[in-house]
């Protein structure tokens, strides 16, 4: 059975901005697998929610959770389980202010 993902507009511009770096500061090939990696991970988490950490403590922090990126551990995919499948909330490098980002 094909679960959903949600990809929230954020984190649609965050895995564009994700890649841009990438591809400024080592090659477009790596950029690509960075999509690629992306892609595969959030398949991994519709398929099975429960496996990232729980992220935050306060609502409405409380439902995320974060899962590294598979081959690219410094970025954090942050989700929530929806019916069906996962949504997408923001796709983060880990040495950001993400508390921050999430508070605006």
């Amino acid at each position: 059975m094909k679960r959903r993902i949600l990809v929230r507009p954020a984190a649609a511009q965050d895995l564009d901005d994700q890649a841009a770096y990438i591809a400024r500061n080592s090659t477009v090939d790596t950029a690509l697998r960075f999509f690629e990696a992306a892609d595969a991970t959030f398949g991994l988490l519709a398929r099975r929610p429960g496996i990232g950490r729980l992220y935050g403590l306060k609502p409405p922090l409380e439902v995320i959770r974060s899962f590294p990126v598979k081959g690219f551990a410094d970025i954090l995919i942050f989700y929530r389980p929806v019916r069906g499948g996962i949504e997408v909330v923001r796709v983060l490098h880990g040495a950001r202010e993400i508390e921050k980002l999430f508070d605006a």
